[in-house]
């Protein structure tokens, strides 16, 4: 795929090297939307190194995606994290949360969908940094249904949640395509409701 390649790193070869490499794979997956479709060698043009230079941090292609996947998987729970406020309560953070998923994935389209086509096909380390982003989702739920007296399973109320989230997202990332004129906060929102997660 063209790819624009960078000045080649004044850095040196050693750990800010592997860095910028994990980041111009992080931004070739955002632009393809794959990772089959990013190769090693294009990583490396874009930093401006040669394939061999990638072959000293990574052992081939799959490890280096692997590490990059993990590495939009920790950036997606940056931003989930960072949308809670201690000061508010358990429905707010919920709220705000939602509003951050939904951001991340309007802002990163391309890494947004690569993340969740090959989570489960790129080995234990990229599934285990999905599952971590989870266990947030699935944290807040159990406040959501102790705080209600709710004695749900909270895991089985996160993935209703979860699955909801990522319909909404995906259906309202586009809002010229799309057929209706909801807006991804609102329904969201709503299907807090639904699920019986406002305070009672």
């Amino acid at each position: 795929m063209p790819t624009t390649q960078r000045p080649r790193s004044r850095r040196g070869e050693g750990e800010t090297l592997r860095e910028d490499l994990l980041a111009a794979a992080v931004e070739l997956i955002g632009t393809a939307g794959s990772v089959d479709q990013v190769s090693l060698r294009a990583v490396a043009a874009h930093v401006g190194v040669s394939p061999t230079a990638v072959y000293r941090h990574f052992d081939d292609h799959h490890a280096l995606m692997t590490e990059t996947l993990i590495k939009c998987w920790r950036t997606f729970e940056a931003a989930l994290c960072a949308s809670q406020d201690p000061t508010l309560d358990n429905f707010t953070n919920f709220g705000r949360m939602g509003a951050a998923y939904a951001a991340f994935s309007a802002a990163e389209p391309g890494m947004y969908r690569a993340m969740f086509s090959a989570y489960d096909s790129m080995g234990d380390d990229v599934l285990g940094a999905c599952l971590d982003v989870f266990s947030i989702l699935v944290d807040i739920v159990a406040e959501l249904l102790n705080d209600n007296g709710d004695d749900r399973d909270p895991t089985y109320v996160a993935t209703q949640v979860h699955t909801w989230v990522h319909g909404i997202v995906d259906l309202c990332r586009d809002p010229e395509s799309r057929p209706y004129s909801a807006d991804s906060e609102d329904l969201i929102a709503d299907l807090a409701v639904c699920l019986g997660l406002d305070p009672r």
